[in-house]
């Protein structure tokens, strides 16, 4: 159930804020699950959607300064 919610509301809102294209930026179940489970220790949607908002601001910065 986490990992529906996270596809289908969670990602692509944060791609979105943090100025990506959805086409550019993949990222695997396996990675999601890591996040879920890893890094939100409570089980609030809001800790997950700040988790995958840093991880989509790393992936921008990685694509403006070319690391990506």
């Amino acid at each position: 159930m986490k990992l529906s919610v996270v596809l289908a509301h969670l990602l692509s809102r944060q791609i979105a804020q943090a100025g990506l294209f959805p086409d550019a930026v993949s990222i695997s179940a396996v990675d999601i699950i890591a996040v879920i489970s890893g890094y939100t220790r409570a089980a609030g949607v809001r800790n997950r959607e700040r988790e995958l908002g840093k991880l989509a601001s790393k992936t921008a910065t990685g694509f403006a300064t070319g690391e990506l």
